[in-house]
């Protein structure tokens, strides 16, 4: 094995720590973001006063949820081995923590945030 297949290897093993860790975190990422989103003002109108108008709903939640899982299960799970998997770990990485983030912001933005005061 020569150097450059050993920093492949090194560079396949850190992403794939990252995504499990990520993984890991995706329940207390949402159980976060709705416990945040529950201290805002905005947040305390919408369920005192009924629903606000807002973009994200409880299945786009959902979704998002499903969606960081898959593209974590895939980038932690699949062997190195798989010369195709191996070159797009690092995309599924991305994708898993952006659709991680996103998640929240579906949280935030359901529970009316993101809704100027009146």
């Amino acid at each position: 094995m020569d150097l450059a297949d050993r920093e492949t290897e090194a560079r396949d093993r850190s992403i794939r720590k990252g995504a499990a860790w990520a993984l890991a975190l995706l329940l207390p990422t949402l159980i976060v973001a709705g416990c945040l989103a529950l201290f805002t003002q905005s947040a305390a109108r919408c369920i005192n006063y009924g629903p606000c108008e807002t973009v994200a709903s409880g299945p786009v939640i959902w979704y998002l949820l499903l969606a960081s899982a898959v593209f974590g299960t895939v980038a932690v799970a699949v062997p190195s081995r798989r010369l195709t998997v191996g070159r797009v770990r690092a995309l599924l990485f991305t994708v898993q923590v952006t659709t991680q983030l996103m998640m929240a912001l579906a949280v935030f933005d359901a529970l009316g945030v993101f809704q100027p005061s009146p």
